[in-house]
This record gives C-alpha cells, sequence and structure tokens, in this order.
C-alpha cells in the first residue's frame, strides 16, 4: 500500500505508491489529544507531502477533535471513579438499626 512511511514522534506519514493520498497513523491513540497540528504538519512536509490550505484545514480539524475526543474520555472516565466510589460506599455502609 504505501511506499513511504515517515515516523515523526508518535505518528506516523504513510503515502500511497501513487502519492495521491497519505494516511496518518497514531501509535498510542491516547496520545492523539496531545499531538499538535504543527507536529502533524511537519511529518507531512517530511514525508514529502504537498501541504495546501485543503491539508491544513483537515489536520486542524482532526487536532480538535482528537482533543474534543480526549476530554470527553477524560470526563467519562472520572464519572466511572465517582459511581464507582458511591457504589463501594454504599456497600461498606452499616445498615440502620432499630432502638
Amino acid at each position: 500500500m504505501a511506499s513511504t512511511e515517515t515516523t515523526n514522534l508518535n505518528l506516523t506519514i504513510a503515502v500511497d505508491d501513487d502519492r495521491l493520498r497519505a494516511f496518518l497513523r497514531l501509535r498510542v491513540e491516547d496520545d492523539a489529544g496531545q499531538i499538535t497540528a504543527q507536529d502533524i504538519l511537519e511529518a507531512l512536509s517530511a514525508a514529502e507531502v504537498v501541504v495546501n490550505d485543503a491539508v491544513q484545514s483537515r489536520v486542524e480539524s482532526f487536532c480538535k477533535q482528537a482533543k474534543a475526543k480526549k476530554a470527553i474520555a477524560k470526563k467519562a472516565k472520572a464519572k466511572k471513579v465517582k459511581d464507582k466510589k458511591v457504589k463501594d460506599n454504599k456497600a461498606t455502609a452499616k445498615p440502620p438499626t432499630d432502638k
């Protein structure tokens, strides 16, 4: 599939043989929210991909979506931890006694 692959930080740019498409591959999914548009654009340049306005726009959109996804995942994880603590507290609570 890819005639060339360029690795930069935690991402790889794979370019099709016909050089009409390039694919961004993240090594660690959790890092998507930490990679900046500049990191991706530098990796694309290193892979000798032509970076025009359309490419820049798609890269910026990807970074926004990745950061939003990371924020949502962080909130979901915090809620899950909180729910587990509440459940654990209910399980260990002493039942009321009648006097």
